[in-house]
């Protein structure tokens, strides 16, 4: 009873305003979150008790961001009873859960994680791995700006509104302008800008080059329309945050046909199974290359030397087929999906991106030096080829799933739409660049991913192995994101005794699965295209332009506007529609003859 009086009335250690939120609810209420002695009471805006946690009853605690919480009681044989909390005052109560719930609270990620009404969204959580593997040293929750409540501060319609309050402490401070930026352009760096050099062929080495830079503006343009959209429903429909997800969602019930409003909840699934094909994707491009890479590094174990100036010929030593090696890191990448400790991927984290960018450096020194008159080159590939520049180029771009939670990262939101248009310029300048010195360097030589074109000495074959090692630890964050996706759904039907089981049943069954479609999609630059019309041209190119027009046309649209959307929308189709065919075509000419780029032959 003392410690109870020490505390203040009924043991009352802290008490916040906060917006409530109920698992089996999708609607958000105002009320109050109080931390007592004995365990956490959460009341309405009227002070009517929701509900009272017993201390000893609290299964869970997770901190999402610093600004928000989720509290879970676990039964036997009927729901959960889970609520999240959204306070910018939670900075204050997260220390004092920390002393209360040690050995039940859990910090998502350093809690970089962001959350929505229901359930934090896979894809980004996949993202935030990435961030914060990236900040100890990346498809879909994406906070928006704050919406207009007392709790949060008023904000404009398409404005981000003012600088948010980040309190420091133990969850580390907002990312700066600086920082937001060189997420921005590591999110966007990956396998795809190893295969540009083929895409620039591909294209022509005039039309390649323009191209790139139309699919640059294009792709910024969109992302733009996303976060702008997004901006809209927040303040419309005061929440705090909005996802890809739901940002379509509410787009399609804004929009005049009846039909689309019927249907309107497709418009998450949409983006759920984009995102799952998309990561999916993303996997099985990481194994064709790391089994192409391994596979040349062995072959030229004999003759690799330490002169990198004699690019000499080298005779290499036949091994076994590219996808019997696809099958020598499969047990490698079913441990690493078995993986579910968000703390332990963001050391994979680091070190990927540290061995990724050494090697990109050292591959950019090379392909500067010693290039050919270009005089004899085609300007313009054939329209066939150009169809296959097109996945790759989009697979390249396709970052929109990191755009929003960046510009909620900010300290400063209303600076992000400047970091946007200058992190995409800066990209695309890479990309142009990339693209077409590899091709001038290696000409009608250059293959499917530019490290097959290194020298076979001691520098550059480790150029190799750092990539190797950089993708196989990425393929784990990769894989985090269709998995968050799909297990939860799968365990949500079964009784809590296979909930484990179940879980790692299917995480071994999509690891298994990328390395069987990588098996039958043997060839890196089909894979690369394949992956990037199918999935990637839909988030980045199809989607956001629609949703621009769902949106906003029931409260008036410029008609010049409306027809820039549905030009962009076209073009992300017609780009769908033919890189999709035509990679599957060369696919099915290459089958016949059972020999593909850098592999022997399976007999």
């Amino acid at each position: 009873m003392a410690r109870s009086k020490a505390f203040g009335k009924e043991g009352i250690v802290i008490r916040i305003p906060a917006v409530i939120s109920q698992r089996t609810e999708s609607r958000v209420k105002l009320g109050k979150f109080t931390v007592l002695v004995s365990g956490l009471e959460i009341h309405d805006s009227d002070s009517l008790l929701m509900h009272r946690f017993e201390r000893e009853h609290v299964d869970d605690i997770k901190v999402h961001t610093p600004y928000e919480v989720s509290i879970r009681q676990r039964f036997i044989g009927k729901p959960d009873i889970a609520y999240r909390l959204i306070s910018a005052k939670m900075p204050e109560v997260i220390p004092v859960l920390e002393v209360q719930f040690s050995k039940k609270i859990e910090l998502l990620e350093n809690a970089w994680m962001f959350g929505s009404t229901a359930t934090a969204s896979p894809a980004e959580k996949g993202f935030s791995v990435w961030l914060a593997g990236f900040a100890s040293g990346k498809q879909d929750v994406e906070l928006c700006p704050v919406s207009a409540h007392p709790i949060w501060g008023d904000v404009g319609d398409h404005h981000p509104g003012p600088p948010r309050p980040w309190t420091t402490s133990s969850l580390g401070p907002p990312p700066r302008a600086f920082q937001t930026l060189v997420h921005l352009v590591k999110g966007n760096i990956g396998t795809g800008i190893l295969g540009l050099p083929l895409a620039v062929k591909n294209a022509g080495i005039l039309m390649g080059p323009l191209s790139l830079l139309a699919m640059g503006l294009i792709s910024c343009h969109c992302m733009h329309i996303l976060v702008r959209c997004a901006q809209h429903f927040c303040h419309r429909l005061n929440k705090p945050f909005m996802d890809y997800g739901d940002t379509v969602m509410h787009g399609l019930e804004a929009s005049p046909s009846t039909w689309l409003r019927n249907h309107a909840h497709w418009g998450r699934h949409i983006v759920s199974f984009f995102l799952i094909v998309t990561q999916l994707g993303f996997c099985c491009v990481y194994i064709v290359f790391l089994a192409d890479n391994l596979k040349q590094v062995v072959e030229a174990v004999n003759g690799t030397t330490s002169n990198c100036h004699d690019n000499m010929t080298v005779i290499l030593m036949p091994t076994m087929d590219s996808r019997l090696y696809m099958l020598t890191f499969l047990p490698f990448l079913v441990l690493l999906a078995l993986i579910r400790n968000l703390r332990i991927l963001t050391i994979f984290s680091l070190l990927a991106n540290i061995s990724m960018l050494v090697s990109l450096i050292i591959i950019i020194q090379y392909i500067t030096q010693g290039i050919p008159d270009p005089s004899q080159l085609p300007l313009v590939a054939n329209w066939k080829t150009y169809a296959l520049f097109f996945g790759t180029a989009i697979f390249s771009f396709e970052s929109i799933g990191v755009v929003l939670p960046l510009e909620n990262k900010m300290k400063d939101a209303r600076r992000f739409p400047v970091i946007l248009s200058l992190g995409m310029s800066i990209i695309t300048a890479l990309y142009i660049s990339i693209g077409t010195l590899g091709y001038l360097r290696f000409r009608n030589d250059i293959k499917a991913s530019i490290t097959l074109n290194l020298p076979n000495c001691w520098l550059y074959q480790s150029v190799k192995l750092l990539y190797i090692i950089g993708i196989l630890c990425t393929y784990s964050l990769q894989f985090y994101v269709p998995a968050e996706i799909i297990i939860p759904f799968a365990i949500s039907k079964v009784s809590q005794r296979w909930a484990l089981p179940l879980d790692l049943s299917i995480r071994l069954v999509m690891a298994c699965l990328t390395c069987i479609l990588a098996i039958l999609v043997p060839r890196l630059d089909l894979v690369l295209s394949l992956v990037g019309s199918v999935s990637s041209s839909a988030l980045a190119l199809i989607i956001p332009p629609l949703l621009e027009i769902v949106t906003y046309y029931s409260e008036g649209m410029s008609p010049l506007t409306i027809i820039k959307d549905a030009l962009i929308s076209i073009l992300g189709f017609v780009g769908f529609v033919m890189g999709t065919y035509q990679a599957l075509d060369e696919l099915i000419q290459s089958e016949h003859l059972l020999t593909f780029p850098n592999s022997t032959t399976f007999t």
